[in-house]
């Protein structure tokens, strides 16, 4: 008797079956490592995403070239920003100091769980060693020019979009300490006065038709209630005082 040896069709079904899903295998083993090059990739970039999201936003604002040397982000949920600078504006307006503000550091603690949804939640923050240089020429100065530019950067009272880059803020409580005042005028009223402002604390800034707040208009409070510091200043010469007000 012959024995029949001709292999059976039906044994090549389960080397394919096996051969997709080690194809399938292999795809989500490269689809995981990207997801994870990415990760790895973001948490060493955070400090310059956050840097760059810094110096856009402060440009923004106040159409003023802004710079911040570093920015540290703690993924416990602290972030420290050093030495930020805002340059004055162009010397063909009158103005002879290069720097209109510098920050020495900000201390930021966030809610890091709020940091991928739309409103970031701030604790608390704490500016020290804010300088501002306040330099008049004729009846104009360059403080009063930023906060004019700052406002129109804004959206005005009433509108529900804010235009400006940036995340939303919800900001719990807001210090400055250590300010100081370079005031600077030229004929008639030669004026080079140096100052300290008492630190300065605001609960839950808002804006004041309760827009959400943006790094735009974080920007425009801090200023506004320093230009209020200013003004009821004892050491501000009344002379300046008259022209500030205008």
């Amino acid at each position: 008797l012959m024995t029949d040896t001709t292999p059976t069709p039906s044994a090549a079904a389960p080397r394919k079956k096996s051969s997709l899903g080690k194809i399938i295998l292999r795809l989500l083993l490269v689809l995981i490592l990207l997801v994870v090059v990415g990760l790895v990739s973001l948490y060493f970039m955070r400090n310059t995403l956050v840097r760059a999201g810094v110096v856009r936003g402060g440009y923004s604002a106040t159409n003023l070239t802004t710079a911040l040397a570093d920015a540290d982000l703690n993924l416990g949920g602290s972030l420290k920003l050093n030495t930020l600078e805002i340059d004055n504006f162009p010397k063909d307006k009158g103005y002879s100091a290069p720097k209109l503000l510098v920050m020495k550091s900000c201390g930021v603690s966030v809610n890091t769980g709020s940091l991928l949804t739309s409103t970031v939640e701030i604790p608390d923050i704490t500016i020290d060693g804010l300088e501002i240089t306040v330099e008049q020429n004729g009846m104009n100065n360059n403080l009063n020019e930023l906060l004019a530019a700052i406002q129109k950067n804004t959206p005005a009272a009433g509108q529900s979009q804010n235009k400006s880059p940036g995340k939303n803020l919800k900001i719990g409580t807001l210090k400055l300490t250590g300010t100081k005042v370079h005031l600077r005028a030229g004929a008639p009223l030669n004026i080079s006065k140096d100052f300290d402002l008492p630190d300065l604390e605001m609960k839950d800034p808002t804006n004041p038709d309760e827009r959400p707040m943006k790094i735009a208009d974080l920007i425009g409070k801090v200023l506004l209630q320093v230009a209020k510091q200013i003004l009821n200043n004892p050491n501000l010469p009344g002379n300046f005082k008259d022209v500030l007000k205008s």
